[in-house]
């Protein structure tokens, strides 16, 4: 509270959101939410991309449309990528999908995120 105000937030440990072993258990959407939730609209601007992949037989469709990045079971774009949930996990972890370029384009998209780097409450 008051202590923070004055000299500001204490940086913490590296406490991740989103680590190795968990992500192996968030559902595929979800993993998309969580993504999508860190896409600067402000680099997104402008940029249209749609793409499906097919991870582990299961397809969905990412699009990035008006500064939003959604996601949906099912596939329905021309351009088509098949991942293993592994190589999914990789790269969501990794913000980088060398092999996959319009979904490496999409990564370039986000923001970085460290928890604990912001002030909780400021005047």
């Amino acid at each position: 509270g008051a202590l923070e105000l004055r000299e500001g937030a204490k940086k913490r440990g590296g406490l991740s959101t989103l680590g190795g072993e968990i992500i192996k258990f968030v559902p595929i959407g979800m993993l998309f939410d969580y993504l999508a939730v860190r896409l600067d609209p402000r680099k997104a601007e402008g940029k249209t991309i749609a793409l499906s992949l097919t991870i582990d037989g299961e397809a969905w469709s990412l699009r990035l449309s008006n500064g939003v990045l959604s996601a949906r079971e099912g596939a329905s774009a021309a351009k088509s990528y098949a991942l293993t949930r592994g190589e999914l996990n990789e790269i969501a972890l990794k913000l980088k999908a060398p092999k996959y370029p319009l979904l490496n384009e999409i990564l370039s998209l986000l923001e970085a995120y460290a928890p604990n780097d912001f002030n909780i409450a400021e005047p």
